[in-house]
């Protein structure tokens, strides 16, 4: 499983900003306002990381199981 920090690599998919830190996360939106193309390009990056670690042909099919294991659980659930 990726953490959050595997998937955001700071500069080049992303900015990481601590948590509860409002005056960094202010400053990472700020850098991505103003540079618009900078930011094209970084989510351009992380999306492109991400269908490469999880690629659509692989993920659907284990949606689709979790889905009906959570399905089965509360049928199980209710009959119970």
């Amino acid at each position: 499983m990726n953490g959050i920090p595997e998937v955001i690599r700071e500069g080049e998919t992303g900015f990481l900003v601590p948590p509860e830190d409002p005056a960094a996360l202010a400053a990472a939106l700020a850098r991505v306002v103003a540079a618009p193309d900078a930011a094209a390009r970084l989510a351009a990056r992380g999306r492109g990381l991400v269908e490469q670690r999880h690629p659509w042909p692989v993920v659907a099919p284990a949606y689709l199981a979790l889905s009906a294991e959570v399905a089965g659980v509360r049928r199980a659930a209710e009959a119970a």
